[in-house]
C-alpha cells in the first residue's frame, strides 16, 4: 500500500517480473523522488539542529 502510494506520486518506479516461477519486485527512485529526499533531509536536519542560546 505505501509503495502504491509513492508510485502514484512519481517518486519511485516500480517493476514486477518473475524470475522463474518467482515474483520479483524492484523499485527504484525517480528524479523527483530523489529531489523530495534531499529536500525532507535538509528540513530535518534543519530541525534537529541545536537552538544557539538567547
Amino acid at each position: 500500500m505505501h509503495l502504491r502510494k509513492l508510485e502514484e506520486a512519481g517518486y519511485v518506479a516500480v517493476k514486477k517480473q518473475f524470475r522463474g516461477r518467482r515474483p520479483q519486485t524492484t523499485c527504484q527512485l525517480t528524479k523527483k523522488g530523489r529531489e523530495a529526499w534531499i529536500a525532507y533531509i535538509a528540513r530535518m536536519e534543519e530541525f534537529l539542529k541545536p537552538k544557539a542560546a538567547e
